[in-house]
């Protein structure tokens, strides 16, 4: 009995749907040791990641023990009551425990209730409300740090993101309590942080948030954004919601060469995780973000925050800041494509002319 429920545990393993994957995930380096041991060297796990996505990049894993020097607060509300409903979304206002500029070296999502933790966003802001305040909001600007189903702590080698002493933050908790459990949650974050020492990091979010997914169908959804000034990108973290199919992100340099940052294969919502993408960049170098959704339902699908709409994002961890934390632009034009205006649009006979 004993051998058996060893191999067990090796198939899970091997398969990547155990440990559930609400719950604190192993890194890879732990998969590979255990079913190695379990089989006796007969099985490998496969993939960097588990969730049955085929990644090209490997997984930013956290040490077990948070960076020596560093101490610790956290962001947690006392309790709240969760709505039963699909979607509810909560913003919690938090003033930063610190008495001089530090660094976040290491962010660690504390669920609560998995059953009814859709993700946590981490936002900077909220100064005009006070903190241990609470409101429904759907807010989402100057992010820091995000959490979703499979993720692990995250923790830059160096450097880290800059906090000030009385700083402001909004905690969003996007509840979704469809089941109608009677429970009060209090899921938050866990902040390890040191001296400003090392490069200062930054979210930048890349991404569209314009689009609709016709029914029955299959679509690719596409964001662009030129930087303005030289970065080093630290990681990339990719997000969609239950329809997602695959996701590319790349980088086209402005002498037209393309370098890959991230591409998957498979989607798994409940196996969402941040990736080492390290590599510098220059201004004028042009980002990419593309998501392929398969969409079943005899109904559209647009982006929204709710479990039901879509997303199609690239949350980038970078250094040094960049002057701002969204970017999204139309793609460039293409000199092949065919004139967008009909027959009748002002010009066409001019611009027909000159194709001509």
């Amino acid at each position: 009995p004993g051998q058996r429920l060893v191999d067990q545990i090796a198939a899970r393993v091997v398969s990547g749907d155990m440990p559930p994957a609400a719950q604190p995930q192993p890194s890879a380096e732990a998969r590979r040791a255990l079913v190695s041991w379990a089989t006796c060297g007969d099985q490998t796990v496969d993939g960097p990641t588990p969730g049955g996505i085929d990644a090209s990049a490997p997984l930013l894993e956290a040490p077990a023990e948070p960076p020596a020097g560093t101490e610790v607060f956290d962001l947690r509300p006392e309790g709240f009551p969760v709505p039963k409903r699909e979607d509810h979304y909560e913003c919690f206002v938090f003033r930063a425990p610190v008495d001089e500029p530090r660094f976040m070296r290491r962010i660690d999502a504390i669920i609560d209730d998995t059953r009814v933790v859709h993700h946590l966003v981490l936002m900077r802001g909220g100064d005009d409300r006070e903190p241990g305040s609470s409101w429904e909001c759907y807010m989402l600007q100057d992010e820091v740090y995000a959490w979703a189903p499979g993720m692990g702590p995250l923790q830059f080698p160096e450097g880290g993101l800059r906090v000030e002493p009385g700083e402001s933050f909004v905690l969003q908790v996007h509840y979704n309590n469809r089941a109608e459990h009677d429970t009060v949650d209090l899921s938050g974050v866990r902040v390890w942080h040191g001296p400003t020492e090392g490069p200062e990091i930054a979210l930048l979010t890349l991404g569209n948030n314009n689009f609709q997914i016709p029914a029955n169908s299959r679509a690719e959804v596409e964001g662009h954004c030129t930087l303005p000034d030289p970065i080093r990108v630290v990681a990339s973290w990719p997000h969609m919601h239950e329809i997602g199919a695959g996701f590319d992100a790349y980088v086209v340099h402005a002498d037209g060469t393309e370098q890959e940052l991230v591409r998957l294969r498979g989607w798994d919502f409940e196996a969402q995780f941040v990736y080492d993408t390290g590599m510098t960049l220059q201004a004028g170098d042009r980002l990419v973000t593309k998501c392929q959704f398969e969409n079943p339902f005899d109904r559209r699908v647009g982006f929204g925050p709710d479990t039901g709409d879509e997303m199609c994002f690239n949350f980038l961890y970078h250094t040094p800041p960049l002057r701002w934390d969204y970017c999204n632009e139309p793609p460039p034009p293409d000199a092949d494509e065919p004139y967008p205006a009909g027959a009748c649009a002002r010009g066409w006979r001019r611009w027909a002319e000159r194709r001509a």
